[in-house]
Formats: C-alpha cells, structure tokens, sequence
C-alpha cells in the first residue's frame, strides 16, 4: 500500500508536467492542436513498428528489421533500462534486509537436514512436468507484463516500477532467509532461479523498462511533435521489441 500511494504521488506530479508542457497559448490560437484520428494513429503504429531509424524508414526483409530496427528501439529505451535495472536492484536490496529482520524471518531446518527432507515434499505438492512448469511461468509472466503495460499507460510509467519489482523484493527475501540467516550455500539458490531465469530475468527487465517508456514518453514530447505522434512511435517500440525479443 505504501508503494501504492508513493506511485500515485508520483502520478500527480507527472500530470502537472504533462499539463504545464502540453499547454501553449500561442499553438491553441493558432489552431495547432493534436488531432484525434484513430485510424491515421494506428497506421503511424504499424509504421513505427517496422521503422529501423529515426525518420520512419521501412525495414526491406526480417533480416534488416532485426539488424537495424531492434537496436534501434534498444537505444530509444537505454535511460528507461537503467531506470528499471536500478529499481530491480533496489527492491532485490530491500528483500535482502527484510529476510534477515527477526520480525520476518522463516524458521528453516539447517541445511543438511532440509536436503534429507526434500523428497517429502512430494507427498504434498503435485510436481508438474516439464511442459507445465513452462506453460504455468509463461502465463504468469504473460499477465504481470501485459497488465504492467496497460497500467504503465494510465499511470505515466509509474506501475512499471512498482508491479515487476515486487518479485526481486520476494527473491532478495529468499535470499535473506536461505543464505544469510539458514546459512545455505547461495548456489542453492542459484540453481533454483537460473535455469529460466537466465532467460526470465532480462526479459522482465526489457519489458519493464518497455512499459516506463510507453508510459512516461508523453510527460515532455520533443519541441513540434505532438502527443499523438511520440505515443505512436513508442508504442511502436513496444511491439517491435514485444515482438523480436520477448515473446
């Protein structure tokens, strides 16, 4: 609740920016205002989305669009990565001081017992198999990243540092209480998240840092672009990399 509030805090001053840079005097006298034109915005979209510069040029085969257009995206997200990456090591930390408070710690056997009790666990836990387990972590991905991106929509990329980084304060607790206080070997870790995290993790992190971008790219448009234009080319992006490197 209060990552909640400090997000809506947040929320409440990105909207004083976007109101105070979107308004000027001089362009609604003069009529230039963005317009609203549903289809001509998604036609910019699906442009943007095959774009491999910053001028709009169309990509000539897949082979170019992933040469050219998904570094390009990749270099249009470089603050925002920094940003989430930041923020990922910052709730990792917090967890990490949380799982050795005594007010939160989990009492854990010491290691060698808990190794000669782990196959107990089968009685009470229906092991899935190797298709389950994939299918059961590529739905839930699914969902925390598409709902992170349509809140990062309303809420100017705020929900993107609030919705991912809750599983690095879980893993940073884990830590905590596994290695630090349980004193297990930290590689017991390690071979409990690596084997899809290798590839889990960057994807979170890409498509975090992908919805902070879609979501905060309106707060100050370039000089002469309008509001239409730069969400457009971002949502652009979203696809482009949702597209060629996540899924």
């Amino acid at each position: 609740l209060w990552a909640i509030i400090a997000g809506m805090m947040v929320v409440v001053v990105l909207l004083l920016r976007v109101g105070n840079s979107l308004f000027n005097r001089e362009e609604l006298l003069g009529s230039t205002i963005d317009q609203l034109n549903i289809r001509g915005f998604f036609r910019r979209i699906w442009r943007y989305t095959r774009a491999v510069d910053a001028d709009g040029s169309i990509a000539t085969s897949p082979w170019d669009w992933y040469r050219r257009a998904i570094p390009y995206s990749l270099r249009r997200i470089r603050t925002p990565l920094l940003v989430a990456l930041a923020v990922f090591v910052l709730a990792f930390g917090v967890g990490l001081v949380l799982g050795q408070s005594p007010n939160y710690q989990i009492p854990l056997p010491r290691e060698d017992d808990f190794v000669r009790a782990a196959g107990q666990f089968r009685e009470f836990i229906n092991v899935p198999t190797q298709t389950q387990a994939m299918n059961t972590i590529l739905w839930h991905n699914s969902r925390v990243l598409i709902g992170t991106l349509l809140l990062s929509v309303f809420t100017f990329g705020v929900a993107a540092l609030i919705v991912p980084p809750l599983t690095f304060v879980v893993l940073g607790y884990m830590t905590g209480i596994i290695v630090f206080s349980a004193g297990y070997d930290p590689l017991f870790m390690a071979a409990g998240i690596l084997p899809h995290g290798i590839i889990e993790l960057p994807v979170i992190l890409l498509a975090t840092a992908a919805s902070l971008h879609v979501g905060i790219v309106v707060t100050r448009p370039p000089q002469g672009a309008t509001v239409g234009s730069v969400w457009a080319e971002a949502v652009g992006d979203v696809l482009k990399l949702a597209a060629g490197v996540v899924v």
